[in-house]
């Protein structure tokens, strides 16, 4: 019961950016799992507690437990753990602007996944949408516009059709910008108002975000004073 308070709520308070508390958490899971849980619960736990390492930008930390898990599967091969890891050192390399490894690893894992031999769990997709997002901001990053909002769009499916909302504010962002980037202003706006009006993501930036980028265009549309009434609201959350 300890360690499955412990994991859970570790999850939860990292889809709520509450990083620190998310942390403190996963330490105490860990403890628990390498004094009486098997190699797989302690490299699935360790791959989680990596993404909280990555949200908080420890990279060299994040870097020393993929490493861990991967020590950990070295003599217990589980290929969807495999893959969670592959993932989770794509978006290390993503971190360092290294994109030809980035995707090379993210097309990696998402083969791993796509191909295992039993049903996918929620958490595969959960994985499945970072692969997807992180190719996404590849895409974007190399000015493939069109190649990034279907990623993005991508995720957004995925998300919806599967109930998981906690990120959502950041994905219709996402697709939004791609569409802004592509001079689309009405397909950018209807994503910049959803990325507002979730109510599952809590994220302040990236509804900050969203206001500014509809300022944006409305601005791009010589529509001043709704511009400003954008930008001004962008403004008072930042």
């Amino acid at each position: 019961f300890q360690l499955n308070f412990h994991l859970n709520v570790a999850n939860i308070e990292n889809q709520l950016y509450r990083f620190q508390s998310a942390e403190a958490h996963f330490l105490q899971a860990i403890e628990l799992l390498e004094e009486r849980g098997t190699i797989k619960q302690q490299a699935e736990a360790v791959i989680d507690y990596t993404g909280t390492l990555i949200n908080m930008e420890r990279m060299d930390e994040a870097t020393e437990m993929l490493a861990k898990a991967n020590r950990l599967l070295k003599h217990f091969p589980e290929r969807g753990l495999a893959a969670r890891i592959i993932c989770r050192e794509g978006f290390v390399y993503l971190h360092y602007a290294n994109y030809s490894g980035a995707i090379e690893l993210l097309l990696e894992a998402d083969k791993l996944i796509n191909t295992l031999d039993r049903p996918l769990e929620l958490k595969d997709y959960y994985f499945l949408t970072l692969i997807h997002s992180g190719l996404g901001k590849i895409y974007e990053r190399n000015d493939e516009h069109d190649k990034s909002v279907e990623a993005y769009r991508k995720v957004v499916r995925m998300c919806e059709s599967m109930q998981m909302r906690t990120r959502l504010a950041w994905h219709y962002l996402n697709v939004g910008n791609g569409y802004l980037a592509m001079s689309d202003l009405e397909s950018a706006r209807e994503y910049f108002h959803k990325a507002i009006n979730i109510g599952d993501d809590t994220s302040e930036r990236a509804k900050a975000s969203a206001y500014a980028n509809l300022g944006f265009c409305y601005y791009e549309e010589e529509r001043y004073e709704e511009a400003l009434e954008y930008f001004e609201r962008a403004e008072s959350i930042y």
